[in-house]
């Protein structure tokens, strides 16, 4: 056939062209819409994994901070000032203040009193606890040089309403376990 005569055939049936062409748009755009809902399921869990990431951080901070109080009033980890409950309400007088002085224990509920304080308003959920081993373990009421700290920090990591004490990062949901981070201190 000559070129004339395939001219001719293409402008007697523009339909065939048309169809074809709108059949590669639409598989165009389903490509397209694939990728994007790709893209944004990326997104998503890179944004739970930086506020996981977050909140990991200001446990280990929480961590640290409670042992640099230990380490800065040692004598009141000594008589277990730091393993009494941890007070609900600000503790008389306020520690915090240079006008008042405060003896080692007092200290210590002031320390602990801020530290849970900081706790819950920093974290989803979040609370803490210390517990100690003395070196010896031949006396209750004087732990000696040595002795090691075990600080925990517990919070909601996943905001599914966790209200456990445990640890156990596979049980989770409503009456499941909190995320912790935990560090020993030999002070």
């Amino acid at each position: 056939m000559n070129q004339s005569t395939l001219k001719h055939l293409a402008l007697q049936n523009p339909a065939k062209s048309t169809g074809f062409t709108m059949i590669e748009i639409l598989v165009a755009l389903l490509v397209l819409a694939v990728g994007l809902l790709g893209i944004a399921g990326l997104q998503t869990s890179g944004m739970q994994a930086t506020l996981k990431a977050h909140q990991r951080a200001v446990a280990l901070n929480q961590s640290q901070d409670l042992a640099d109080r230990i380490r800065a009033n040692i004598n009141g980890l000594r008589s277990m000032a730091y393993l009494q409950t941890i007070p609900t309400g600000a503790p008389t007088p306020d520690c915090m203040t240079s006008a008042n002085t405060c003896t080692n224990d007092q200290l210590a509920a002031t320390d602990l009193y801020n530290w849970e304080t900081n706790n819950a308003a920093l974290l989803p959920s979040g609370q803490g606890e210390i517990s100690c081993t003395d070196i010896d373990a031949t006396t209750t009421t004087l732990l000696e040089s040595g002795s090691s700290c075990v600080i925990t920090v517990r919070w909601d990591a996943n905001r599914d309403g966790a209200t456990g004490t445990g640890c156990d990062p596979t049980n989770t949901g409503a009456s499941g376990d909190l995320a912790c981070m935990r560090l020993r201190v030999i002070p």
